[in-house]
């Protein structure tokens, strides 16, 4: 009978450990208070699937980072115009350094949307993976990175601050949210970026220093002062002041790269499957064991 208690503890143990992966990103956002204040932070935004559904954790490699970012905040009435859009940007928090100066890379094209209480960016070509802020401008404070949603409109210049945002924790190559709207209403309206609009059916080019994405901190150092001297030539980080417009919304086409957009697979539901598969033949081992004893 000893055997027979051993095996089935081994059984739940092992379709515990499922559980609590699947637990785990949750557990995280819950638990982690976002160690900086932006002033200019008003509203918060949230992250949407390509079936509308919130999205608050994936990998650093999916293309696109998310198909729809959604903001709690109304536009404005002078950016509430036809012709209205709004731009997805990531930002690498520094210590010590105002978040007007922080690097950031331009994650969706400006967006015209259709509901002026939700202005919402959208990816639909394959936009860059948050990979390219990660590598670019690695997040050195405890893995943050800032999402930022500008608006925009015909004839005005783009509204610098204040804006909405999210906060997302990098840790390898996995994403949680920590700071943001869980729970964004992602079907609030519709939005269409400038990449959509004009056709372009292929992945942006990544710049540079995201050409060769690399785990070595040496490497990464090398890849921040890079993207630190050629990132604004590239999506012009936005003045701290009013006013003032953030480079053009075209995009480059990647060269060999194929239609359609590609995303590299999250690797939790390989291992659950593999942690299940396991619980199994524990489980088949202990009813052999217990008819065995019988």
């Amino acid at each position: 009978m000893k055997l027979v208690r051993l095996a089935l503890l081994a059984a739940a143990a092992a379709m515990t450990v499922p559980l609590m992966a699947l637990g785990a990103p949750s557990a995280q956002a819950d638990s982690y208070t976002v160690p900086f204040k932006d002033a200019d932070s008003v509203g918060t935004i949230g992250f949407c699937d390509k079936n509308d559904r919130p999205l608050t954790s994936g990998s650093i490699l999916d293309v696109p980072f998310a198909f729809k970012a959604v903001s709690d905040q109304a536009a404005p009435r002078a950016f509430a115009i036809a012709g209205r859009k709004a731009t997805l940007y990531a930002y690498s928090p520094i210590k010590n350094v105002p978040p007007g100066s922080w690097i950031s890379y331009q994650m969706m094209p400006s967006s015209v949307y259709t509901d002026v209480k939700h202005p919402m960016a959208a990816a639909g070509y394959g936009e860059p993976p948050i990979q390219y802020q990660v590598t670019g401008a690695p997040p050195t404070w405890d893995g943050l990175v800032q999402l930022r949603i500008l608006l925009s409109a015909p004839n005005t210049p783009q509204r610098m601050k204040p804006y909405p945002t999210a906060v997302i924790r990098v840790t390898g190559t996995t994403w949680v949210m920590v700071q943001g709207n869980r729970n964004p209403d992602c079907a609030a309206g519709t939005a269409q970026n400038s990449n959509q609009t004009l056709g372009k059916g292929e992945p942006t080019a990544p710049p540079s220093w995201a050409a060769n994405a690399t785990t070595d901190p040496s490497a990464q150092a090398s890849a921040s002062a890079e993207a630190s001297k050629d990132v604004a030539s590239i999506v012009p980080t936005p003045s701290s002041t009013d006013g003032g417009s953030v480079g053009s919304d075209g995009s480059t086409q990647a060269a060999g790269q194929g239609s359609g957009s590609t995303s590299v697979p999250n690797v939790l539901p390989i291992a659950l499957a593999l942690l299940g598969g396991t619980a199994i033949g524990v489980a088949v081992f202990a009813w052999f064991a217990a008819r065995r004893q019988s």
